[in-house]
């Protein structure tokens, strides 16, 4: 009978083996099995070697450099998250069956979608998630400074409430007793995840990049502002950002930002308003000056906003001194 083939590893521990046998782990030749794994070419059979160690089960070294870690690849997971971010699950799995072929239920899709949720929060939890720049490299050319703008908003984001929910699963329910009248084996439902008490809720972003848009860099909390503050310190503390020539915010003026930046982002040079909010403002200011509709308040909005887009802010501000 042919001896299985094994090789040993050796694997420094902390504190160190007691004896040598300790040391070294062996792992076994399990022979060559077969995977079938979803790309973004089609189905892929893979037939790689298997080894398998007391300490750590089966390892195949293949699937780890291919990148293959469950029934689909990076393209495919990838593709389930971008799909899955602006229709319903259903929806998503229906766009992707007839754009890329790749036929799946609207629950697998939820299942992968979720776990690629879940892994970027752990990742960001253990620091592992890190910007893919850094600031120095913020830079349009060599004769550029370098430049770092920041940006942070509030927005809604729709949830699922209890009672929703609640008929989702009557529907499922009714559905699925009628698949096994006909004959179909279905596993059980796990357990219905709670719902939340209202339709939506407000989460809070912040986002770094330089002035090509070259480089970006997004991050967003359901927390307050507070905790969108702590991220805020954060993230800059990984883009280095007190080595950029050039840093300012641009936002829409809320208090909350303003009060955040001030506390946690204080080597900022400059906190900017965005034009689209001082123009809603410079619009409200005509109005109160001459009146709404009038020729004379639409002459002043035009050229308040005209020198501060050609000569910028210290040119308006004369404008209001010359007026």
């Amino acid at each position: 009978m042919r001896r299985p083939l094994s090789f040993a590893v050796k694997a420094k521990l902390f504190p160190p083996p007691s004896n040598q046998a300790e040391q070294t782990i062996y792992w076994r030749n399990k022979g060559i099995q077969s995977i079938h794994v979803t790309t973004i070419n089609g189905s892929v059979e893979i037939r790689r070697r298997v080894y398998w160690a007391n300490q750590y089960g089966c390892c195949a070294r293949l699937d780890t450099w291919l990148g293959i870690t469950g029934r689909y690849s990076q393209g495919v997971r990838e593709m389930f998250c971008r799909v899955g971010l602006d229709s319903s699950y259903r929806k998503a799995a229906d766009d992707l069956c007839r754009l890329s072929q790749v036929t799946l239920s609207y629950r697998s899709l939820r299942k992968v979608f979720q776990g690629e949720g879940q892994k970027v929060l752990i990742a960001r939890r253990t620091g592992e998630l890190v910007p893919a720049f850094k600031a120095e490299q913020c830079r349009v050319n060599a004769n550029k400074p370098t430049c770092v703008i920041t940006a942070s908003d509030g927005f809604q984001v729709p949830l699922i409430t209890e009672e929703e929910k609640r008929k989702r699963r009557v529907k499922a329910t009714q559905r699925r007793a009628k698949l096994r009248q006909k004959g179909h084996t279905l596993r059980p439902l796990p357990k219905r995840p709670r719902g939340a008490d209202q339709h939506w809720k407000e989460a809070k972003l912040v986002t770094f990049y330089d002035p090509s848009g070259r480089y970006q860099h997004t991050t967003a909390t359901t927390g307050d502002h507070k905790v969108l503050g702590r991220i805020m310190r954060r993230e800059v503390a990984k883009l280095r950002l007190d080595n950029a020539d050039r840093k300012y915010s641009v936002s829409d003026g809320a208090k909350w930002i303003h009060r955040q930046y001030s506390r946690q982002l204080p080597m900022l040079d400059a906190m900017i308003l965005d034009y689209y909010h001082f123009r809603d403002h410079s619009i409200a200011c005509s109005k109160s000056l001459y009146g709404e509709g009038t020729t004379e308040a639409r002459q002043w909005r035009k050229s308040l906003c005209r020198t501060v887009l050609q000569s910028g802010p210290l040119e308006a501000l004369a404008f209001f001194v010359g007026r």
